[in-house]
């Protein structure tokens, strides 16, 4: 479960280049290059309170916040690098990250098992260096592949076939019966066939087993405990999960953290650890690893010998599962975000000090999304509201809930961090949520035309009698709406927040005065003088169903209907200049306009702007009409004064 590790040999090369750019933080080449870094006098603390955020598309629904790369439990691999090239030693990094864990000598006398290949077609045996002995135990078969020779393993009906270069069958056993390739030392390319195979494999330790059976061949790489080396120790040479290039406290940590986490996957009916090479375990290369370590004098071949034996243990000498990934960005995660249940060594951490001394590109990233493709996400027909609490925080153990709704319904669903990487298909389950500014329309002075203005997740920007007004109300996650509440002819804001209610008296920060319920989370609000009222009255929208008070008040709905698509994104206007209003729907770029409650059909509809823009509906000439207006950009309105399609008829420059 070692996922979002670091990977290929051409990744590694990358990360140790974008290590080397740091040297312009006083971090010596040679450091870089994997000989010791300079000790500080004291490591310094992981935690440095926060990092920054990588800039948000615009002109979405909702932008996704993330961190780091991988499943975010355990030890960040560029935190340990970052921690290394800031003097902290291996055992400060992994018990910094293992909550609670000892460090201890452990004797592992034992193979190490590959698993290469299941249920497979075939698998070849490259000889690169030196000849290969192939034998059947509990036979006297036997055969010697010439250097530079492939062979191949295959099955048919009933056994298992030897051929050489030249297809000439060599050996044969029954199905079930072993078949070995023994190396010697010497180095091999081992490829197998079929959907579960490994990749390609260049290795010189040991030896390499087939058996088969009707469900296809096994292929397996056995790395024995002889005189050539510990087992252990001979698998740990060939890891590649870390750029061979890292300061040597990062090496020792990762080289501890993989030999812990190898120790976990005993097997006693094989007697061996039984691991596979890919991220899906821990990533193995072989040979192409240790080649790649020898250019930099054998620094991670040196880590892994110097911390023989070393493993970590829980605080209580238990077993310890050392799950380990690319990076966190700033903070690891508690697993139980990320997969609802408690390991007690796998605790949130904040590791930004530590992640901003190192190379990592991933720190931090964004993600755009539309509300109808989050709704798709997360298996809803409409999408009103996600909530999650920030990293760290213990309410962050709940996971993260969705607001909307499905077939009609209020709906709700709450998933772990694990599952929210794998719905939106993002780098890790590091995320938060941020509503993408939505603007903001109303008669702030009274003049009887309409002004513009942004709300920003907690933040207001108004323009009021041409001078800009900025203040904070609310939190990230509400949604503000403008409405004239007390009937003066100037509106002010309300706050909805998951169907609470809070109306503001004044255009001014602080905590509203008039609060109730009305709705639900899985709604969006809506504000207007509705047909018989007297003055401005709330509303929700519910995927397609609309349910209208004619006051600003709670209480049950005055009036109901459906109209339009859940995917629709609700408007209000006064489109025939009667004083009241009624609603409209807007579906990418076309709009969709009623003079009256409950349509069955539009009495207008025009086609302007883009769907990425965000809708601005107000009364720009003071004719005592609402019009279209679209905000683009988070800069710029763009007005018309009727409810036609075409160009703009005025611009307005006011950015949040």
């Amino acid at each position: 479960m070692v996922l979002g590790t670091l990977l290929s040999r051409s990744r590694r090369r990358a990360v140790s280049v974008a290590a080397a750019v740091l040297s312009t933080a006083a971090l010596s080449a040679a450091s870089l290059a994997g000989a010791p870094a300079a000790r500080a006098a004291t490591c310094p603390s992981p935690s440095a309170g926060s990092v920054a955020e990588a800039v948000g598309p615009v002109d979405v629904d909702v932008v996704v916040r993330g961190h780091g790369w991988g499943h975010s439990l355990g030890m960040s691999q560029y935190g340990a690098q970052g921690a290394a090239l800031l003097g902290c030693s291996a055992s400060k990094i992994l018990t910094t990250y293992y909550t609670g864990a000892k460090l201890t000598s452990v004797a592992l006398h034992s193979a190490v098992i590959l698993d290469l290949l299941a249920g497979g077609s075939r698998g070849t045996v490259a000889a690169e260096t030196g000849t290969v002995t192939w034998t059947a135990p509990g036979t006297t078969q036997r055969a010697v592949q010439p250097q530079g020779a492939t062979w191949t393993v295959t099955k048919t009906s009933t056994a298992q076939v030897v051929t050489d270069a030249g297809g000439k069958a060599v050996i044969t056993v029954p199905f079930s019966n072993e078949v070995r390739a023994i190396e010697t030392g010497h180095v091999v390319r081992i490829t197998g066939y079929g959907a579960a195979a490994a990749p390609a494999l260049r290795t010189r330790w040991d030896y390499t087993r087939f058996v088969s059976d009707s469900s296809g061949l096994t292929m397996r790489q056995v790395i024995e405990d002889n005189a050539s080396g510990a087992g252990v120790q001979k698998y740990l040479w060939g890891l590649a999960e870390v750029p061979v290039s890292w300061p040597v406290e990062a090496l020792k940590a990762q080289s501890i953290a993989a030999r812990t986490y190898l120790a976990g996957r005993w097997n006693s009916a094989s007697g061996a650890y039984v691991i596979g090479t890919t991220q899906a375990t821990q990533v193995y290369t072989g040979y192409a690893h240790e080649l790649d370590d020898a250019t930099y004098r054998g620094h991670w071949r040196d880590a892994v010998n110097a911390t023989a034996g070393q493993l970590l243990r829980t605080s209580t000498g238990g077993p310890l599962t050392a799950m380990y990934t690319s990076s966190h960005g700033g903070w690891s995660e508690d697993y139980r975000y990320v997969y609802g249940s408690d390991v007690p060594y796998l605790r949130a951490v904040d590791d930004s000090a530590w992640d901003k001394a190192s190379s990592n590109p991933y720190r931090s990233w964004s993600q755009g999304r539309t509300l109808a493709s989050l709704a798709s996400a997360f298996g809803l027909d409409s999408v009103a509201a996600i909530e999650v609490a920030p990293q760290g925080s213990t309410a962050r153990w709940a996971g993260v809930t969705v607001h909307g709704t499905r077939a009609g319904l209020v709906a709700t669903r709450t998933v772990d961090g694990a599952a929210v990487r794998s719905l939106l298909g993002v780098r890790s389950p590091a995320v938060t949520f941020r509503l993408a500014p939505q603007t903001l329309v109303g008669d702030w002075d009274g003049d009887g035309r309409s002004d513009v203005g942004w709300y920003d997740n907690g933040r207001v920007t108004l323009s009021v009698a041409g001078k800009t007004v900025r203040f904070t109300l609310g939190r990230p996650g509400d949604r503000a709406v403008a409405g004239d509440w007390n009937g003066d002819g100037k509106d002010t804001l309300a706050i909805f927040r998951l169907g609470q209610w809070y109306l503001c008296s004044t255009l001014a920060g602080g905590t509203c005065g008039t609060t109730f319920r009305y709705g639900t989370a899985s709604d969006l609000p809506v504000v207007g003088r509705w047909p018989g009222a007297a003055r401005d009255g709330v509303g929700v929208v519910r995927g397609n169903q609309w349910l209208l008070r004619m006051s600003a008040a709670g209480g049950a709905a005055d009036t109901s209907f459906q109209w339009g698509l859940p995917t629709d994104t609700p408007v209000v206007g006064d489109w025939d200049g009667d004083g009241f209003d009624t609603p409209g729907e807007r579906r990418g770029g076309v709009w969709y306009l009623a003079n009256r409650l409950a349509p069955a059909l539009s009495d207008a509809r025009a086609s302007y702007g883009a769907a990425s823009d965000k809708p601005a509906v107000g009364d720009w000439n003071g004719d005592r009409r609402d019009s279209l207006g679209v905000a683009r950009a988070g800069t710029t309105f763009y007005l018309r004064d009727d409810l036609r399609g075409g160009p703009a008829e005025r611009t307005v420059s006011f950015s949040r």
